[in-house]
């Protein structure tokens, strides 16, 4: 499951995920994240994914951006 991953970054990616279900690729930079007690920073791509015109699933990209 996605939020076992990215564990306590629910509030913030969410919303991302919901609207790329609906269809829409979402792009943003320099998200924050803390888990743990660590804090980092990703640009992340949320794609939907189709089959036969139907959206089944989410491709999310994400490189970490924590140094920048």
């Amino acid at each position: 499951r996605f939020f076992d991953v990215v564990a306590g970054g629910e509030a913030s990616l969410q919303p991302l995920l919901e609207a790329a279900l609906r269809g829409e690729t979402i792009r943003r930079e320099g998200i924050r994240l803390e888990s743990r007690g660590i804090v980092s920073y990703w640009d992340q791509v949320y794609s939907p994914l189709l089959q036969d015109g139907k959206i089944i699933g989410v491709v999310d990209v994400c490189t970490d951006a924590t140094d920048r």
